[in-house]
């Protein structure tokens, strides 16, 4: 059985505001931090459920038959890697928290 790792965080928003001289533009911009912490696990054989931080915020597993769940659930199972688990299979209440 292949390791799995349940990965949260490591995304944020940039809202900036640039002046000159009396003018002022504002830029936003999303951005996500472990891309290459990602790779290198799915390269080493480690399967990788992502969850960012605007997920997890309200998706993480809450408890611990739902985080055993997304630490169980075949890849094929998952619905991709950004957002976490799917319900097939598995009781609602824990494919709520991992989804």
């Amino acid at each position: 059985m292949p390791t799995r790792v349940l990965m949260a965080g490591e995304s944020w928003t940039t809202h900036s505001t640039h002046v000159k001289g009396f003018d002022s533009f504002t830029t936003s911009s999303y951005n996500e931090g472990g891309t290459e912490l990602i790779a290198a696990l799915d390269a080493g054989g480690v399967e990788v459920t992502y969850q960012p931080s605007h997920v997890a915020a309200d998706h993480f597993p809450s408890t611990r038959e739902a985080l055993a769940y997304c630490r169980s659930a075949p890849s094929s199972a998952r619905r991709s890697q950004r957002t976490g688990c799917s319900s097939s299979g598995r009781s609602s209440r824990a494919a709520a928290a991992c989804s």
